[in-house]
């Protein structure tokens, strides 16, 4: 997964590590008994990234 220097300037403006953004590209579901309309993206594996980052951990 390649990244352009705009997109890899984007994750480090929220601080986000582009090898967790390439490791969750890549990594493998099993999604056989979810239907299409329920599967989850790459844009909604982005969206949980920056959730998480914004959110303090817990203590």
């Amino acid at each position: 997964m390649e990244l352009s220097a705009e997109e890899l300037q984007a994750l480090a403006d929220h601080d986000i590590d582009p090898d967790e953004v390439r490791r969750i590209a890549l990594v493998d579901r099993d999604l056989d008994e979810v239907s299409d309309h329920d599967r989850p993206t790459a844009r909604d594996d982005l969206e949980a990234l920056l959730i998480a980052e914004d959110d303090p951990p817990a203590i």
